[in-house]
């Protein structure tokens, strides 16, 4: 079956696709992180996933208001990419049998550097395009004090503490 293409004729359109497909990849993704949560033995590890699924939902709320502030209806768009993701964390996480603990935490830690780095570049993006059509609304809720809302400088090195310490704890 063949998609629908839909005809972007505006900057408008370009950007309320983009937060809709984003969305949509959050949504789908967001369950996935859930799943491969449950899988962590780590305690900082698991904290860490469930920080990660606190920001999605701040992320999926912030979509909800920037569809309210255009009065338009979510419409469900077909994100392949983050979709594709999280079945990548769930196959790797899920379905591989891990001797240690600590080589699943790992392999938690690595697809979920690859599930938040992807909706942080659309943040960007999103302000960028809401600056150009001076979309004041939208601008307060996707950034505070000039930066995005949605930041991933403090979880990079989080994560790369944490990849340190389970290594430490396998040599």
């Amino acid at each position: 079956m063949k998609t629908q293409l839909l005809e972007i004729t505006t900057v408008k359109e370009l950007y309320l696709t983009q937060v809709e497909d984003m969305s949509n990849g959050c949504e789908k993704s967001r369950s996935s992180i859930q799943k491969i949560k449950d899988k962590a033995q780590d305690k900082e590890v698991k904290e860490f996933v469930g920080i990660a699924l606190s920001a999605m939902d701040k992320a999926l709320e912030i979509f909800d208001g920037i569809f309210e502030n255009h009065n338009r209806h979510f419409d469900n768009t077909q994100n392949k990419a983050l979709t594709a993701l999280g079945a990548e964390a769930e196959a790797l996480v899920l379905e591989q049998d891990y001797e240690k603990s600590q080589l699943r935490d790992l392999a938690i830690i690595s697809k979920l550097r690859n599930l938040i780095h992807y909706p942080i570049a659309g943040f960007e993006t999103f302000i960028t395009l809401a600056k150009h059509m001076g979309l004041e609304e939208d601008l307060s809720l996707l950034q505070k004090d000039g930066k995005s809302v949605i930041s991933n400088d403090d979880a990079i090195k989080q994560m790369r503490d944490m990849e340190q310490r389970l290594l430490s704890e396998l040599s």
